[in-house]
């Protein structure tokens, strides 16, 4: 008798968090962290040979950290090709997305404000070839698939080639 008494309240108390828009946020976690100074350096714009221009933002980084972290970045930076002088610009992807990335990147987490971001992370995530990223978010959604969403996810998981996501939807 206890336990159903027990569960009504946490369902409404779940309910109620997921319309405040600061509970509402998400945590991904699982990536690599670089030493504490390297994000410092990056906030102070020290010693940052990288300049990427997103949505008229501009961002400041390590080409270093860039390249270990992300596919994308290795390529522009060992790929021959010589980069003009000045900020790359990046189009694919929004400034907010970029921002969680690079977040990732330094510290190896980052957060979300609401869950709508889950997808558009995803894709900016798997743009850019930043693996570890784009597993913890594809986690985050199968977290969270409902029946409602289930077959959104399921063509998500076609798109980008994501298996885990496939066999959650399916099931």
């Amino acid at each position: 008798h206890a336990a159903p008494h027990a569960m009504a309240p946490r369902k409404r108390a779940r309910g109620e968090a997921a319309a405040a828009p600061e509970a509402a946020a998400v945590v991904l976690s699982g990536g690599e962290v670089w030493p504490a100074g390297m994000a410092l350096q990056r906030q102070q714009q020290l010693l940052c040979d990288a300049e990427i221009n997103v949505d008229g933002t501009q961002f400041h980084a390590h080409r270093c950290v860039l390249a270990v972290g992300s596919s994308f970045f290795k390529g522009l930076y060992t790929g021959g090709i010589p980069l003009k002088k000045g900020p790359y610009s990046l189009e694919q992807v929004s400034a907010a997305n970029f921002a969680a990335v690079l977040t990732w990147l330094y510290e190896g987490s980052c957060k979300l404000v609401t869950q709508d971001g889950l997808v558009p992370l995803l894709e900016a995530a798997d743009l850019l070839g930043v693996l570890p990223l784009r597993d913890a978010v594809v986690a985050a959604i199968i977290e969270r698939l409902t029946p409602d969403s289930c077959i959104g996810a399921w063509d998500l998981a076609s798109r980008h080639s994501l298996p885990p996501l496939a066999h959650a939807a399916r099931s």
